[in-house]
Parts: C-alpha cells; structure tokens; sequence
C-alpha cells in the first residue's frame, strides 16, 4: 500500500516537522529561526510496515507574495515526484488563530490547482503540545467564521499533530492520519487526486520513456528476451497466487457454512426443547384441574348424602320419640365407622397420589438427563468437526505462505538481475558520452529510461 502526501501551508508553520512525524525519522531538515529551513520542493520516501509513504514538503510554495512564475516550476517538479498524484493535500496551520494570510494561502491552493483540490485537502493543526484540556470539537467552537467556512469545504476533515510527542503517541497520530486518507481515497473512487498541470507532466514524461524503452529493446534481442522470461515467470507466479486465494477463500466459505449448520441445529434444538416443556406443563395443568373437579363432585355428593341423612333422621325422630337415643348412639358409631373409613380412604388416595407423583418426577428426570447427554454428544461432534475443518484451514494458510515467500524470493532475485543490466547500461553510456561528446545520452536520461522500462514491462 501506497500514501503519497503534498504538504501546504506557510513558512514556519512546522511542515517539515510534520513531514518527519509521518515519515518516523528526521528526514526534512528543520529550524526554530524566522527564516524558512527549505527553499524547494523536497520529496522523502519511507516504508514502514510493507506501507509505502511519500511526501512533499512545498515551503511558502503558496505564500501571496510568491510569483505566479516560480509556483508553476515547482508544481511541475511535485507533479514529476508524485506521479500520478498525492493522496491528501495536507494543509498544515499553526495551533493558532486563523489569519488573513492564511487564507490567502488556501485561496490561492485553490486557484493554482482546481476546485476538486478541496476533495483531498486535510486541515492538519501542528502545536498540539500546548493543548491542555482543550478537544478538537472546542477549538472548532471557538475558530472564526473564516475557519469553520474552510473547514467545512474540505469535508471537516482536521486533525492535530504533537510533533514533540513521544514515538508511540506519533505513530498513533499517523496511524489516524493514514486512515483518514484511505477514507478520503475511496469517496474519490480510489483515485489520487490529479490537476491539468500534472496530468500534462505525467503523460508527457511517461509517453518519453515508453518509447526510450520500446526503441532500446527493439535494438538489443538479449535484452526483449530477459524481459519476455521475465513476465513469464510473473504471469506464472501470479496464476499461482490466484489459484491458492480461490482455494482459501473455498475453505473460508466451507467454514462459515459449518458455523451456520452449527447455529441452526442448536436453535432448532433449543426451540424443541421449549416444546416439550410448555407441553409438559399443560398436561400438568390439565391433571391437576382433572383432580380438583373430581374432589370438587365427591364434595358436592358427600353435601348431598349428609343433607338426605338428616332429613332422614328429623323424620325418624318425629316418628319415634321413644327411639330417639338408641337412634342416636347407632347414628353416632355409624357416622364415627364412617369417619374412620373416610380417613382411611383419604389417605390411601394421599399416599397413592404422593406415588404417582415421584414416578411422574423420577420420569421427567429420566428424560432430562438422556436429552441432555445426546446434546452433549450432538455438541462434542459438531466441535471435533469444527477443530478438524480449521486444521485442515491453517494447514492451507501455511502452504499459501509458504508459496508466497517463495515468489518473493523469486521476485527479489529478478529485482537483482534488473539492477545489474541497469549497472551494465549505465557503464555503457557513460563510456559512450565520454567517446562522443555530441550524444544527448545523461545520467538522468538514463535513469528516466530505466524507470520508464519498468512502467513500461508493468514491473
């Protein structure tokens, strides 16, 4: 991955400071004087982290009272260094109040470039290490009309630089600043940002060395060959790269469809279980009612009994008043025998309702614990499968890995062949401007050419 970066803004505002936070060491030089350190457009290349960083440090490239003449040289100069465009204009700004001046500055960004500048423009405030309790959101509170006008042309995209910082807090202030350009990339359509000037700079130069190269490979068959076993090699590698990316992505996918077997087997067996529970419990509602009304009717048959005996026995005593305690000692035995057996009966029924209610409970515990260890069984299955598939997954992600080194190996063993013929070819030239004065051959020449081969070969 790639970032290219122009840095705007005026002189002292601590550009090349911020170029070397984002750089991670000090590669543009700096000062504390009035005077500005750098006179020119520098360009400073790092990579950190298989991430590419470019930038271009402008120094009062956009100050007002620099001439219209002497900004177009140096915007031909950044278009050639950061061709084919920077990812994010930073317009760097002192933690400070807005001024005229500075807005002149971004008035005049706009002019030289075009309107679409503010599509890739980021506000970048340096001097954050006099901050004290102070938020991003309060200094934009608090900014003027002016500011808050600017920044919400380019989008509010600002963000405060502690150049003085400690290394880790730098590195967290770039890794913010990294994404918010991938952020600004893909709302352009993964496009860096391109002007007129540069997209004449660009296409003439690319145009140059195209037919430099084209015009030398048709002159040497040694070298048309290297170059042809070369983009064999790269096609043959890259048929290989894609061929184990689509087995990985298959893998990947065999995977999440596991999972989703998985998930979908247990909430089927979730929502079973529920089943049987409500089911369970609306036969024991149903039972229980059945109970009640059944000693709901004995009740009601046992009123019905005594209220017949007692008109029976207020008839009998106004039959028989002679027999009346004889009468009542047998009522009295008969109803005692009665009682007793009614106990008796009572609780044959309790005992035997206490019964079938434990092996109703000794039952369900039963079938509790067999559903529960064929769960358990379900479950121990689906994670040994699980385990198996992502074995079987890190051992194709090794395998890829190992392939890729391997083309990495080939790749840098290329890079160092390419190197040699260049060594060979600039030997030769320099012999050849030597022997004729009259060549037009440089070692700029040349060294355009040799990057025009590799844009060219699509190296």
């Amino acid at each position: 991955m790639t970032f290219r970066f122009l840095m705007v803004g005026k002189s002292g505002c601590g550009k090349s400071s911020t170029g070397n936070t984002i750089l991670g060491e000090d590669m543009f030089p700096t000062g504390t004087g009035l005077a500005a350190v750098t006179k020119t457009c520098e360009h400073r290349v790092t990579t950190k982290k298989n991430t590419r960083i470019e930038v271009v440090d402008s120094p009062g490239l956009f100050d007002p009272e620099r001439p219209n003449e002497d900004v177009r040289q140096e915007i031909v100069k950044t278009a050639t260094v950061l061709h084919p465009g920077p990812h994010a204009v930073l317009y760097v700004l002192k933690l400070d109040r807005y001024t005229p001046e500075e807005y002149s500055t971004y008035q005049k960004l706009k002019e030289v470039f075009d309107a679409d500048i503010v599509k890739y423009i980021i506000i970048v405030f340096t001097g954050g290490d006099r901050l004290k309790n102070e938020t991003l959101d309060d200094i934009l509170e608090n900014a003027g009309p002016t500011f808050r006008k600017v920044a919400e042309e380019c989008g509010n995209r600002v963000i405060i630089f502690n150049n003085l910082d400690k290394k880790k807090n730098k590195e967290t202030q770039v890794k913010k600043l990294l994404e918010m350009t991938q952020k600004v990339v893909r709302e352009n359509g993964e496009n860096p940002y391109r002007c007129t000037v540069q997209e004449k700079v660009g296409d003439k130069l690319e145009e140059t060395v195209t037919n430099s190269v084209k015009s030398l490979v048709e002159k040497d068959p040694k070298l048309k060959e290297f170059f042809s076993q070369i983009e064999a090699m790269l096609r043959q590698s890259q048929n290989r790269a894609d061929s184990h990316k689509a087995k990985l992505d298959e893998t990947i996918k065999r995977k999440k469809e596991v999972e989703a077997t998985e998930q979908k087997m247990r909430e089927e067996m979730e929502r079973e279980k529920r089943e049987r529970e409500e089911e369970e419990r609306k036969e024991k509602e149903r039972k229980e009612e059945e109970e009640q009304e059944k000693k709901r009717q004995e009740e009601e048959a046992r009123e019905k009994a005594r209220k017949e005996e007692e008109e029976k026995k207020e008839k009998e005593r106004k039959e028989e008043e002679e027999r009346k305690e004889k009468e009542r000692k047998e009522e009295e035995e008969r109803k005692e025998k009665e009682r007793k057996e009614e106990e008796a009966r009572r609780e044959k029924e309790r005992k035997e309702e206490e019964a079938r209610r434990e092996r109703q409970r000794k039952e369900e515990e039963k079938q509790k614990r067999e559903e529960e260890l064929r769960h358990q069984k379900e479950l121990l299955e689906l994670e040994r499968k699980k385990k198996q598939l992502e074995l079987e997954a890190k051992k194709e992600e090794e395998k890829f890995r190992k392939e890729m080194r391997e083309k990495e190996e080939l790749e840098r063993k290329r890079r160092e062949e390419m190197d040699e013929v260049h060594r060979l070819e600039m030997e030769r030239k320099k012999k050849d401007v030597v022997e004729n004065k009259d060549t037009h051959w440089t070692l700029e020449a040349a060294g355009a050419l040799w990057k025009g081969a590799k844009g060219w070969l699509g190296f």
